[in-house]
């Protein structure tokens, strides 16, 4: 089990966090990306990003 997250750091500082869990490490990478592209779908005003697997 592979546990990972993504970070958003918005203009205003505030944080959008996603966690999640995969079987493997190629999953979550996988699920990471997908979880980036929602992020940024939903909020414009995305400083940053940081991955941790």
């Amino acid at each position: 089990m592979v546990h990972w997250k993504v970070t958003a750091i918005l203009l205003n500082g505030d944080y959008v966090l996603q966690y999640g869990s995969s079987e493997s490490e190629e999953k979550a990478y996988e699920e990471m990306k997908i979880e980036e592209q929602l992020i940024r779908q939903q909020y414009s005003d995305i400083r940053e990003m940081d991955f941790w697997l």
